[in-house]
């Protein structure tokens, strides 16, 4: 759970740079014979590190096999500090993540995203790239308040959300969708 903690951007950085760089030097001196039964990738969405770790993931995945593969992805700030403004900054800057480095989103089997504001097809758009997507979990992530989020993934089993602004979420067609959970829903 976000706490309101500010990390110090050095801090963020510092921490970035080193998980980009472990994922990196792992992922490229791996033996492509060896499959990775699971990688999990928890970061700060900044654009020079998180690049780095979206383009290691799609060599890897071009070259190797997996077994499933996540992403857990949140920014600098915590939501109860965030303006409307910086959700949408949020926001727009995962979408230029998942535009950069579309192969690494199209092998995921899981994706955790905090503290963003996508436009109305946004989120549609990503599920779209994340052809093998089995979980998405949502934290204080919205289309703004009173949107209607449209769902419909070929893959996805599970639909966590937390603390978003939705008015109503449309499940359009979820043939493996197994749990739905909605924590925090106002409306």
């Amino acid at each position: 759970h976000d706490s309101a903690r500010v990390f110090r951007p050095s801090e963020v950085l510092r921490t970035n740079r080193a998980v980009a760089h472990v994922t990196d030097n792992i992922l490229s001196t791996r033996s492509p014979e060896i499959t990775i039964s699971k990688l999990k990738i928890k970061f700060v969405l900044t654009q020079h590190e998180s690049l780095t770790i979206g383009k290691s993931v799609a060599r890897a995945m071009a070259t190797q096999k997996f077994g499933a593969a996540e992403f857990e992805v949140t920014t600098d700030k915590a939501y109860k500090i965030c303006s409307p403004a910086d959700f949408l900054h949020f926001g727009k800057q995962f979408n230029d993540f998942v535009g950069a480095c579309p192969d690494a989103f199209a092998g995921l089997t899981r994706l955790w995203l905090r503290n963003m504001r996508f436009g109305e097809f946004d989120i549609p758009n990503i599920l779209s790239t994340c052809k093998l997507l089995e979980s998405l979990r949502l934290s204080h992530c919205d289309s703004g308040i009173h949107s209607v989020l449209q769902v419909e993934h070929a893959q996805l089993v599970e639909l966590h959300i937390d603390y978003g602004e939705f008015e109503a979420v449309h499940l359009n067609c979820l043939p493996k969708l197994q749990r739905v959970k909605y924590v925090g829903w106002s409306y």
